[in-house]
């Protein structure tokens, strides 16, 4: 039985909303998630770098920093990459089920939310990290760039990369581009809303 056969007549029509905008809202945290975890571990990686001379930041921390800048962002990154993996488990099967259109709708709801909770993230993070070494401020920036840049992600990203599948779906080219394609624009969104902190 064909689920779209049954929209606005659907017997259980807030279970088949519900279950919509429950998996594009963890979809839409993976790919929140994703940005923030990319962001994070990147940071990790400069800072040890950077520590041990291989590349010149100029971050100036001592080695007792650099250590402990490198294993508190480097899992915080790495729990990011975790809620990203998991949070999409199960969710494509689900969202096949329903028309295109609708999963993009539910997707912009999803995003707008995590973009929310971005934003919450980031502000319980910054008083804890106001008076620490300079790489955890920048993390905490990380996360509120990915948050502020996620609404014009969301709301521009998510419409235009609909389009794009649908086009190549129409030329032949049936690939799922929409999700890797809401990626790229989410960092590079991210990285223009991105301001250094102060050292």
């Amino acid at each position: 039985m064909n689920i779209t056969e049954h929209i606005g007549t659907h017997p259980q029509p807030v279970r088949y909303y519900f279950l919509l905008i429950g998996s594009t809202f963890r979809t839409m945290l993976s790919m929140g998630m994703l940005v923030v975890g990319t962001g994070l571990v990147s940071l990790a990686l400069a800072v040890l770098l950077d520590g041990f001379g291989v590349v010149e930041v100029g971050l100036g921390l001592s080695i007792g920093e650099v250590l402990a800048s490198f294993i508190v962002i480097g899992v915080s990154g790495a729990f990011a990459f975790g809620v990203a993996t998991e949070g999409r488990y199960g969710t494509a099967a689900l969202m096949a089920r329903y028309p295109s259109l609708e999963v993009a709708a539910g997707r912009i709801f999803g995003g707008v939310l995590v973009v929310l909770l971005l934003g919450w993230l980031a502000g319980q993070v910054e008083p804890i990290v106001a008076d620490q070494a300079l790489p955890f401020r920048v993390g905490q920036e990380l996360i509120r760039a990915t948050g502020s840049s996620g609404l014009i992600a969301v709301l521009v990203g998510v419409p235009f990369v609909w389009v794009l599948r649908q086009g190549a779906a129409r030329a032949g080219f049936d690939a799922d581009i929409e999700l890797p394609g809401l990626y790229l624009l989410w960092v590079v969104f991210a990285l223009i809303a991105f301001s250094m902190p102060a050292a």
